[in-house]
C-alpha cells in the first residue's frame, strides 16, 4: 500500500503555524502507514524463512533418510527436534517483532540504526533532500512532543517552538519514508517464497513415489523401505531386533537382491557394537552364493548393535539381543496300576537310572517350562502316546496307557522369543514282571538219608514286585517190600564196617598224594562207592539254579509201575493281595520218622511260588531235592569213610608242620620268612578244610540220627573243638608272628620255634583223639551187628516155631 503523493501530503509554513496540531496528526498518520508496510516486509522475510526452513528439512530429511533408512523411533526424534526448531524460529522472527510495540521514535530510531549499519541503496533524487541530515528520530521526536511544551503554559517562548515545528514539518514532510525499504529485497524473498512453495510441487509431481516413501516413513510413521538397486533382508529380524541363544555360536543368514542383474553384489560387512564397551568391530560375510551371504556370530552374553552395508543398500542399526533357550523346569512320568494304590512317580533324574512303566500301566507325561510356550513339539522314535494337551502357559501333560517302549524328542518352543531349546531325549521302557526267583537247598543233610532223618531246608525268594503265596510240595515214593529188597540188599544183610586200621591203611597211600582227595573203600551191597556218592551229591547241592526262574527243573526218579505215591503241600507264605514282600528268606525241616519210610523209598521236596503280575499270576517252581531212603548202617559206613579220608589229610598236614618244625632252625631270616609263611598258610588253610569237613559230618550224623548223643558230644569234645581252637588260637598267633617277622634274632626264632612245638603236639593228640573215635565206632558198629544177629536169629525162630504151630492145625484139620 503507497503513501499520499507529496502534493497531498506537502503544507505551507502558514497551514503549520495556524494549526499544529493538524500538521502533527498528519504526521503520525505517515508514520502508522510507514509502519505497517515494515510489518509487512517483516513478516513477508519470515514466512520465506518458515517455508524455506520447512522445506529444506524435508530435502534434508529425505536425503538422510535414503541414506540410513532411519527407524522409526530415530525418524520421530527428529521431527521433535524439527518442530522445537520451528516454534523457536517463530518465536524470535514473528512473535516478539509483532509483538513489540514500534512505536513512532522507536520506528524512527531503528531506521537511523539501520542506515548507519548498512549501505543502503537509494535512488538520487530521492536521497537528495536528506543527505545533509544523518537521523530522523531527533526531528520526529521534536515535532511530535514540542506541541506538548506550549500546552504546559511552561517558561518557553512559543515563538521559538512554533518555528522549530514549522522547520521539522517542512523537512519531514520533503522525507519519503517508503524509500527506505529495500524493494530488492522484497522482490528477492518473494521469489524465494514461490520458488519454496514451487519445488516441492514439481518435485512430487516428477516423482510421486519418492514423495510418497517419504510422507509415508515421515509423517504416517511407516516402515516402507526406500527403492535402491540392492535389497538387504537378515534373517530372523524383526523390528530391528535379532534374538539369539545367548552364549551360544549363531549363523546369521543374510539374503542380498539386487535388482540390476550386471552389478551384483560381491561383498557385504557388519559394524558390530557390544553394549558392555568392548571394541568396535567390523567383520565382512561370507558370500555362499549369489544373495546368500553368512557369518558365524561369536557367542553374546549381552546386546549388540550392529549396521550392514551391502551394494549401495544399508540395513540397520539392529539390536542384537542374546537370551536363554526355554528350558524344562521339571519332567515327570507318573505310572498308576490297577492292582496299586500308589502310583510310582519319576523324574528323569539320573539317580534314578533307566525309567520303565509296567504293562497296561496308565501312564501320565507332565513337562513344566521355565517360560510361557507357544508351542511343545514332539517328536516320535518309537511307541505311541497320547495327546500332547496345554494345561496353561507354561503346563503341558499327556495321558497314554502303556504298552511299549516309547522313545521320542522334546523340544519347546518360547512364545516370548521364539527360540526352541535343545531336543530333550525322553525313553519309557517296559518294565518286565517276572516270575519269583527261587534258591532252595537243603542244609546239613546230603541226599541219601535215613529213614529216621530230619531234612531242614533254606528257601530264598525274590520277585520285582512282590510275591503272593508259597507252597511246599512232598512227594513220596514207597516200594513194595519184595522191590525194596531187590534194589536194596544191603537192607537184608549183615555186614560189619570196615574197622578204622583198614579204612586208613586203604586210603593213606593216596591221601598223602593229594590232600583232599577221596579214596573208594570195597563195599559188599550195591550201594555206590563213597567218592561216587559225594560227587553225586555235591553235583546236586552245587547245580546253578540262577537261570531262567521260570523253568522248572525236576531231578525226580521214575518210579515202578507198583510203587506208591504219596504227595502233600503245605503252605509256607500267603496268600498275601495286594503283595507286600518282595523277598522272603524261609526256612524250616521236614521230619521222616512219622512217615514210616524204608529203604529204597525217595522223598521229593519242592517248592512253587507266586507273583502279583498285572497281566496275571505267575508260578516259579524250584529244583527239586530228591532224598533216597538208605539204611542207617550204609550212610553210617559212607560218613565214617569220609571222616578216615580227612583224617588222612589231617595226618598229612601233621608231617608237613613237622618238616617245617625242622627247617625252622636252619632257616636264614628275614630271606626266608615269606616261604615259611606260605608253608604255614598251606596249613592252616588244610586244617580248617579238615575242621569244616567233621563238622559237617557230625551235623549229618545229627540230622541222620546215627551213633547217638553220647557219640556226637565225643567227637566234638575230642576232635573238633581242639581243632577249632587249634586253628583260630595257635595257628592265628604263628601267621601273625611270620608276618611280623623282619630280622633273624635269636628270640625271635625261638618263639617261632616253641609255638611250631605246640602246633605238632596238638595235631598229635587231635590225631590219637580221631583213632580212639573210629575204635568207639567200630565197637559201636559190632555191638549194632550182634543185636541185629540175636534180633534175626529171633525172628528166624519165631517164624518157623509160627510155621510149625500152623503146619500142626493144618494136620489135625
Amino acid at each position: 500500500m503507497m503513501g499520499p503523493s507529496r502534493k497531498e501530503i506537502s503544507m505551507s509554513t502558514t497551514d503549520f503555524s495556524s494549526d499544529l496540531n493538524a500538521a502533527r496528526q498528519h504526521l503520525l498518520d505517515r508514520l502508522t502507514a510507514f509502519r505497517r508496510r515494515v510489518r509487512r516486509v517483516l513478516i513477508l522475510e519470515g514466512a520465506a524463512w518458515m517455508v524455506s526452513l520447512i522445506v529444506g528439512a524435508a530435502f534434508l530429511t529425505l536425503a538422510l533418510d535414503w541414506w540410513f533408512e532411519f527407524h522409526l523411533a530415530t525418524r520421530a526424534i527428529i521431527i521433535l527436534l524439527i518442530v522445537a526448531g520451528f516454534f523457536e524460529f517463530i518465536r524470535r522472527r514473528i512473535v516478539r517483532i509483532w509483538s513489540s510495540p514500534m512505536g513512532p521514535l522507536e520506528l524512527m530510531a531503528s531506521l537511523d540504526e539501520s542506515r548507519l549499519q548498512h549501505d543502503r541503496s537509494i535512488d538520487e533524487a530521492s536521497a537528495a533532500p536528506i543527505t545533509k541530515w544523518t537521523n530522523l528520530a531527533p526531528k520526529v521526536a521534536s515535532a511530535l512532543q514540542l506541541p506538548d511544551q506550549i500546552s504546559a503554559q511552561q517558561s518557553v517562548s512559543p515563538t521559538l517552538i512554533q518555528r522549530a515545528l514549522q522547520q521539522c514539518h517542512a523537512l519531514l514532510d520533503q522525507v519519503d519514508f517508503s524509500v527506505f525499504l529495500n524493494r530488492r529485497h522484497q522482490r528477492r524473498l518473494l521469489i524465494v517464497l514461490s520458488c519454496v512453495v514451487v519445488l516441492p510441487i514439481a518435485l512430487s509431481a516428477l516423482s510421486p513415489t519418492t514423495f510418497s516413501i517419504w510422507f509415508e516413513r515421515w509423517l504416517l510413521a511407516s516402515n516402507r523401505p526406500w527403492p535402491r538397486t540392492t535389497l538387504l533382508e537378515l534373517l530372523g529380524e524383526k523390528e530391528g531386533r535379532l534374538i539369539v541363544p545367548r552364549g551360544e555360536s549363531s549363523l546369521l543368514q543374510l539374503a542380498v537382491v539386487d535388482s540390476d542383474p550386471d552389478r551384483l553384489t560381491e561383498f557385504v560387512t557388519m559394524r558390530i557394537e557390544h553394549a558392555d564397551h568392548q571394541p568396535v568391530e567390523n567383520v565382512s560375510f561370507t558370500r555362499y552364493g549369489d544373495g546368500d551371504f553368512r557369518f558365524e556370530l561369536p557367542p553374546l552374553s549381552s546386546p549388540a548393535t550392529v549396521t550392514l552395508r551391502g551394494g549401495d543398500a544399508r540395513l540397520g542399526p539392529i539390536t542384537i539381543d542374546p537370551v536363554d533357550r526355554p528350558r524344562l523346569t521339571s519332567l515327570t512320568l507318573t505310572g498308576k496300576l490297577p492292582q496299586r494304590d500308589k502310583p510310582i512317580e519319576f523324574n528323569f533324574s539320573g539317580a534314578e537310572g533307566t525309567v520303565q512303566l509296567l504293562p497296561s500301566a496308565e501312564a501320565e507325561l507332565a513337562l513344566v517350562a521355565g517360560e510361557p510356550l507357544s508351542d511343545v513339539k514332539l517328536e516320535l522314535l518309537s511307541g505311541k502316546i497320547g495327546p500332547l494337551e496345554r494345561r496353561d502357559k507354561t503346563h503341558f501333560a499327556s495321558t497314554w496307557t502303556h504298552h511299549e517302549s516309547v522313545q521320542m524328542r522334546v523340544t519347546l518352543v518360547s512364545a516370548i522369543t521364539g527360540l526352541s531349546s535343545f531336543p530333550r531325549p525322553v525313553a519309557i521302557g517296559v518294565q518286565p514282571d517276572r516270575p519269583p526267583h527261587l534258591t532252595f537247598k537243603q542244609t546239613g543233610v546230603k541226599l541219601r538219608v535215613t529213614p529216621t532223618a530230619i531234612l531242614p531246608w533254606v528257601l530264598s525268594a525274590r520277585d520285582d514286585f512282590g510275591i503272593q503265596s508259597a507252597d511246599l510240595h512232598v512227594k513220596i515214593t514207597r516200594l513194595p517190600t519184595a522191590e525194596m529188597q531187590e534194589q536194596s540188599p544191603s537192607a537184608t544183610e549183615d555186614k560189619p564196617a570196615p574197622s578204622a586200621d583198614e579204612a586208613s591203611e586203604s586210603s593213606a597211600d593216596e591221601a598223602n598224594e593229594t590232600a583232599g582227595a577221596e579214596t573208594s573203600a570195597p563195599s559188599t551191597d550195591d550201594s555206590p562207592t563213597p567218592s561216587a556218592v559225594d560227587r553225586a551229591e555235591d553235583d546236586a547241592v552245587n547245580t546253578d539254579d540262577a537261570g531262567d526262574a521260570a523253568e522248572i527243573k525236576e531231578e525226580t526218579m521214575t518210579p515202578s509201575p507198583a510203587a506208591n505215591v504219596e504227595q502233600s503241600v503245605r503252605s509256607l507264605y500267603g496268600p498275601v493281595l495286594p503283595t507286600e514282600e518282595s523277598g522272603l528268606e524261609l526256612s524250616d525241616q521236614v521230619e521222616l520218622e512219622p512217615l514210616k519210610l524204608t529203604p529204597g523209598c525217595t522223598v521229593e521236596l519242592v517248592v512253587d511260588a507266586k507273583d502279583d503280575c498285572v497281566t496275571g499270576a505267575q508260578t516259579t517252581r524250584s529244583r527239586t531235592l530228591v532224598f533216597r531212603i538208605v539204611t542207617a548202617e550204609e550212610l553210617f559206613r559212607e560218613i565214617l569213610l569220609k571222616q578216615q579220608q580227612l583224617r588222612a589229610r589231617l595226618r598229612k598236614a601233621t608231617d608237613e608242620a613237622e618238616n617245617m618244625r625242622d627247617e625252622i632252625p636252619l632257616g636264614q631270616y628275614p630271606e626266608q620268612s615269606s616261604e615259611f609263611l606260605r608253608k604255614h598258610r598251606v596249613i592252616q588253610r588244610e586244617v580248617s578244610m579238615v575242621h569244616q569237613g567233621l563238622a559237617e559230618t557230625v551235623t549229618e550224623m545229627e540230622l541222620n540220627q546215627l551213633g547217638g548223643p553220647e557219640a556226637h558230644q565225643l567227637i566234638r569234645q575230642m576232635v573238633l573243638d581242639p581243632l577249632g581252637d587249634l586253628h583260630d588260637r595257635t595257628l592265628t598267633q604263628q601267621r601273625q608272628a611270620w608276618e611280623e617277622l623282619n630280622d633273624g634274632s635269636a628270640e625271635k626264632v625261638e618263639s617261632l620255634l616253641n609255638r611250631q612245638d605246640q602246633i605238632v603236639a596238638d595235631l598229635d593228640k587231635i590225631l590219637k583223639n580221631m583213632a580212639q573215635w573210629d575204635s568207639f565206632i567200630d565197637v559201636i558198629n559190632q555191638l549194632n551187628s550182634v543185636i541185629k544177629l540175636e534180633t534175626q536169629i529171633r525172628t528166624h525162630t519165631e517164624e518157623l516155631r509160627q510155621k510149625q504151630i500152623e503146619s500142626v492145625f493144618e494136620e489135625e484139620e
